[in-house]
Order: C-alpha cells, then structure tokens, then sequence
C-alpha cells in the first residue's frame, strides 16, 4: 500500500510540509481546498467533519475572513515549491452540492486553473464529491487525473476512486482495479485503520497487485506506515 498526508487543523502549513517532505514512504499530499464568496480558493482544514464550518467558508467574502488564519492555494504551491516537494498533490475541491449552475461552475473551474497551471511542473491530481464539477472537468484537455470521493452507491467514471470505510466492497474494489482504475482509502479515524487492516485480511479474492497499489489517506502517515510494515 502507498501513503498520502492529508493536512488537518491540528499542523500549521510549515510543519505538514517539512515533516512530510522528507518521508520516503509518503508518496503524496492531500489538502482541502474551499471556495469563498467573492471567489478566493483557500485551503481548508476540517475540524471533527463540521461541514457547517465549510458552508461558513462559502458563504463569506475574503475581507469577512479577516483575522482568520486562512492560507491561499498559491501561498501553499509556493510553500511546496519552496520546500522542492516532488510528491503528487490531490486537491480536493470542495464545491457546495448547491451549486449546479454551469456558468458557476465554469467559473470556478477557470479560477482554479489559473493558478493551477502557473505550476506545470507539479503533479497535481484533482478530486472532489461534486459530481456536475467532474463533469464539467473532464470537458477539458487537462494533464491532470480527476478522481471521485465516493460518498453515494452513484458513480461517475474518472481516474481514480477515494473510497470512506463506509464504502469499502471487495467487488467494486476489484471491478475497478481491472478497470486500471487506481483506488483510494481516506482514513478518518484510528477505528478506520483497523477496519482496512481487517478488511484486507478477510478479502482473500483481492490480488496483491491491487492491495499493494491501494492508497491510504490520514492524517498521521507515520503511524500507517508502521501498522502496515506490520
């Protein structure tokens, strides 16, 4: 299995950077990324899953914010830069399931990538829950793989799939891995690392060349890398 940080409130930007940066075993970064009213793109840290902090997020202008300790999407690009991180990047974009307009969307997306291409180097990997904005992101010619955070028994066909314990099935793990699909594991607790171990130990169909390509998300990518060396 592969391991990608996640950055949560608990970890200002520096220390998720420098500490991740030079772990060998962390094969990628995971942030937030939130919307604001006069359309700033910020990275978001949830706190105990308070989607009511996010809709707050949404529906305030970047003046409003103000003094919040809040960090741009290109002040954390170029702290990555700065710091020479080679690692992918998966921004999740956390769009309102409200919004459905296409002009919205469109929008939002042109926003995104402009700054998103001011770093052509960089291997970016954009996913999200908002169904019509993976729609509208697959109508465009982009390097980038689009993954889907499955939160439904609904799918929509991308890269890559970010699967909550919640939705975890050997059946659909395996169709999709034959499919060249690569599949995700977001972690949200310590309860959720034992379950996929155990998950993992019971679903004997699974092949090791899926198993040991599945990526497990959390916020504390050294503690995961010990239980799996386990």
């Amino acid at each position: 299995m592969k391991i990608v940080a996640s950055k949560n409130n608990l970890f200002n930007m520096d220390e998720f950077l420098s500490s991740n940066h030079s772990r060998d075993y962390v094969h990628g970064l995971f942030v937030n990324i939130v919307k604001t009213k006069d359309d700033e793109l910020l990275i978001f840290d949830f706190v105990d899953d308070n989607f009511k902090d996010l809709l707050s997020m949404e529906e305030k202008s970047l003046q409003e914010l103000y003094p919040k300790s809040i960090v741009f999407l290109e002040q954390f690009l170029n702290q990555v830069q700065s710091y020479e991180i080679k690692k992918d990047l998966y921004l999740n974009l956390l769009l309102n399931f409200n919004v459905i307009d296409p002009q919205e969307i469109e929008n939002y997306i042109a926003n995104l990538l402009v700054i998103l291409r001011q770093y052509p180097d960089f291997s970016f990997h954009l996913c999200s829950r908002h169904q019509p904005l993976l729609t509208h992101l697959k109508n465009y010619d982009l390097n980038y793989p689009l993954g889907f955070i499955v939160s439904s028994g609904n799918y929509i066909d991308v890269d890559f799939y970010i699967f909550s314990i919640v939705y975890l099935n050997a059946k659909i793990l395996l169709e999709q891995h034959e499919r060249n699909k690569k599949l995700m594991i977001h972690l949200e607790s310590w309860d959720d690392l034992d379950f996929v171990d155990n998950f993992f130990e019971e679903a004997k169909e699974l092949p090791s060349s899926l198993v040991n390509q599945v990526h497990v998300i959390g916020t504390y990518p050294e503690i995961i890398y010990r239980s799996l060396e386990k």
